[in-house]
């Protein structure tokens, strides 16, 4: 599976679980009935200039500086289950 431009990890409200999604562009791929928790652009334009062609050290980088602690506020925020 492959996806050019975005990933998010959301909550399914319907499923009651977790998932990742990849869509093209932010704006029309909609997740419908679900919470997104952390959305990733890996559009060249995102990490070129940093990272050249090295969209693996990018997403990298992005996990290590992403703020778990708000991630998880979101789901405690939400009531969603672990």
């Amino acid at each position: 599976m492959a996806g050019r431009g975005w990933a998010w990890t959301a909550y399914d409200w319907d499923e009651g679980r977790l998932f990742n999604y990849i869509g093209d562009t932010q704006n029309t791929f909609p997740i419908w009935n679900a919470t997104p928790l952390v959305a990733l652009d890996v559009y060249e334009h995102a990490y070129f200039l940093d990272y050249q062609t090295d969209r693996a050290s990018y997403i990298n980088a992005f996990l290590d500086n992403l703020d778990w602690r708000t991630v998880n506020d979101w789901v405690s925020k939400y009531q969603i289950q672990k």
